[in-house]
């Protein structure tokens, strides 16, 4: 079904309308409208609304509430009736919100230890979190529901645990590992109460959105009546959480006194973990496992119509028109992790003086770590998870729709639409942990820093698509008034671009390849369903 919203329009009315709600949680809404007539041809109306409240959830990590909500909204709206063969109407309606809304509730997770057997061979015990999914399937009503998942199985903890050895002892020059042995999720026991969370970091939610819209109806004739409507719309999104959703034990070993095995030089711990802290450029200094995500978005929308609508007294009427859409969309969403950090730094650095990896670097492979904080990134830093996708969709349309009315209570309906769609993706493919040495490298990347894009994929279908209806209006002796109705329609609606495959040189990392778009969607539709008033 289709939810049709119309807007207020100016009346010939003054008018003036206020409400105010308050509650629990410091709750309080307002809404307003005011209706001036200027002329008796010219009106204005103005109307807004306000919400806020705390959050309904805690977060007992940060001690504070989150969920909370600050939003508000208005519109404007002119309208000019000169006559009754003309009218027109403008309309620009402006949202916004700022506020600590989470994009997610309380994340429920039976722990999984991982698999006692592989087939007919036992797995050690001190691997089998290696093999853990992380959760495993059960009841949301069992105790075990509330813990956390297995982390011992995530590459990334098993790089810091086994792969990245921070530096060695200098009495006995035994080597130690990064990131601390186990699960650093292993004690973690969740409150029952699903309205309150534990997380290192709290969600923050803005929004803007504005919408102008210009409506002009022309009467050509009494029974012709011609239409158009322009619309402009613009939206931004920015919404940032925990990504874990859970307060993992301390991760980090202590990097203080130790050495550089090779050179006997004293570590430096510009990039280490002295006392067990390291401190990430986007996610701050802390002790334990933090990750974040941060979605946004950037579109905008312009679309025209022209439509020619009859009102025939006779049997047969119709409605024909064109219509142009342009549609620009940016989605950015990354994933910010401070175990990412600790490993870009680290992972082949073996001297005190081993620098920062500026962008572009190519020694050793390093990873370029973007050192600004979340607000004010330069985006090309490869220790964190980015995925971009650019879409401009342009869309041409005419369609038509004529209605005859073969009988006092028979009603037929027959459309047509062509459409032409023309979509341009930019495929920007994700770089995380890859560095820019594709020769001597390890990581299989080719670039340190920057997110390079693939050649635009241009695709373009030009379908048609229709509907044929038959309406029935019997008089049937049981019912006050019966509609029997039966349509058959095909549609169309188009294909689009896959996501790229992470930037990885194939000579490195083996990886599967997906196909870079799919195909446009078909269906065609069958029904036959009755309407019923009966005498109450």
């Amino acid at each position: 079904g289709v939810v049709n919203l119309i807007p207020a329009l100016p009346g010939r009315e003054f008018g003036l309308d206020a409400k105010v709600e308050v509650g629990n949680y410091d709750t309080m809404r307002l809404s307003g409208m005011l209706n001036v007539p200027l002329t008796d041809t010219l009106g204005v109306r103005f109307a807004g609304a306000l919400t806020s409240r705390d959050g309904y959830d805690y977060n007992s990590f940060t001690q504070r509430r989150v969920n909370g909500r600050e939003l508000w909204s208005t519109r404007a709206s002119i309208r000019w009736e000169p006559g009754d063969w003309f009218r027109a109407s403008a309309i620009w309606q402006h949202f916004e919100e700022d506020d600590n809304r989470s994009r997610t509730g309380k994340q429920l997770c039976t722990r999984d230890p991982g698999p006692t057997m592989v087939g007919t061979i036992a797995v050690p015990a001190a691997l089998r979190g290696r093999l853990s999914q992380g959760c495993r399937p059960g009841s949301l009503f069992d105790e075990a529901a509330f813990g956390a998942p297995n982390a011992s199985g995530l590459a990334f903890i098993a790089a810091g645990n086994y792969v990245l050895n921070m530096g060695a002892d200098p009495r006995t020059l035994r080597q130690q590992p990064a990131f601390k042995t186990g699960d650093p999720y292993a004690d973690v026991v969740q409150s029952r109460n699903l309205r309150e969370i534990s997380t290192s970091y709290d969600p923050v939610f803005r929004a803007k959105n504005d919408i102008f819209q210009l409506n002009l109806e022309f009467d050509v004739s009494d029974a012709l009546t011609f239409v158009s409507q322009t619309a402009y719309a613009r939206d931004r999104y920015y919404s940032t959480q925990d990504f874990n959703r859970f307060v993992s034990a301390p991760i980090f070993n202590d990097s203080r006194g130790l050495i550089y095995v090779f050179t006997r030089e004293p570590m430096s711990q510009q990039y280490g973990s002295p006392g067990g802290v390291f401190v990430d450029p986007q996610l701050g200094a802390s002790d334990r496992l933090i990750a974040a995500d941060l979605s946004r978005s950037r579109n905008s929308q312009w679309s025209q119509e022209f439509r020619l609508q009859s009102s025939f007294d006779g049997p047969l009427n119709f409605n024909f028109g064109v219509n142009y859409l342009n549609f620009k969309s940016q989605d950015d969403y990354f994933v910010f992790n401070n175990a990412f950090s600790f490993l870009a730094y680290n992972l082949g650095r073996n001297t005190a003086n081993y620098p920062a990896c500026p962008p572009g670097a190519t020694v050793n492979d390093c990873v370029y770590v973007d050192p600004n904080p979340i607000g004010s990134l330069n985006e090309l830093g490869h220790n964190y998870f980015l995925s971009r996708n650019i879409v401009e969709t342009k869309s041409w349309a005419v369609f038509g729709e004529a209605y005859l009315q073969v009988a006092d209570n028979v009603k037929i309906t027959a459309g047509l639409r062509l459409t032409r769609d023309d979509k341009t993706a930019t495929p920007i493919p994700s770089q995380l942990l890859l560095g820019g040495n594709p020769t001597v490298g390890t990581s299989g990347g080719y670039v340190n820093s920057g997110y390079p894009a693939d050649p635009e994929i241009a695709q373009r279908w030009t379908k048609p698509s229709g509907r044929l209806v038959i309406d029935w209006k019997p008089n049937l002796s049981f019912t006050h008034d019966t509609l029997i109705y039966a349509p058959a329609s095909h549609g169309y609606k188009g294909g689009g671009s896959n996501p790229p495959r992470p930037g990885l040189n194939p000579r490195i990392v083996q990886f599967q390849s997906l196909p870079p778009t799919f195909k446009p969607e078909y269906v065609n539709a069958f029904e036959i369903g009755a309407k019923n008033s009966f005498d109450g």
